[in-house]
């Protein structure tokens, strides 16, 4: 399969050392997030997106790129495999939590930490490359177009059941 610059489209390479320390940074945002106001719009969404993301991709990514299943990826990919990895992560974590009667923020502080030792194992190697596109970013910002009036319009659930 050709690369994103053999089929004419303009992509750059980024480091798995830098989306690791990206990762990190995000995962301090999430936890700055809990002083912010939820009463407030911008405060409560800024909080659930960054929860979200740290719990839905970064375990995920992480494991991604440590895996490299191939030396050169593309964004969508570790995003796409973050996702159904985190996915599967988090579903393990709970069942066990509940089987095991652990509070949450016990199964989540193990896996903040798993996620922390991921992110500075990349930092120390980060061998591998991650290719994003133009058209990958194209793709995200239409995502983004997309994902922001959905969020904002909720779910209506009084105005039609």
């Amino acid at each position: 399969m050709p690369s994103a610059a053999a089929r004419g489209s303009e992509a750059f390479a980024v480091s798995p050392r830098a989306i690791a320390v990206f990762m990190l940074l995000l995962m301090a945002a999430a936890l700055g997030c809990r002083l912010l106001n939820a009463d407030q719009a911008a405060g409560a969404a800024l909080t659930i997106i960054t929860a979200t993301l740290v719990l839905g991709v970064v375990p995920g990514a992480l494991a991604t790129l440590l895996w490299r299943p191939r030396p050169q990826l593309t964004a969508l990919e570790v995003v796409g495999f973050g996702i159904a990895l985190s996915f599967g992560v988090v579903h393990l974590l709970t069942m066990l939590a509940v089987s095991a009667h652990l509070s949450p923020t016990f199964m989540l502080a193990g896996l903040g930490l798993a996620s922390a030792l991921m992110a500075g194992r990349l930092i120390q190697k980060g061998s591998g490359v991650v290719v994003v596109s133009i058209d990958e970013l194209i793709v995200l910002a239409l995502l983004l177009l997309l994902g922001v009036p959905l969020y904002l319009q909720g779910s209506p659930f009084d105005a039609y059941e």
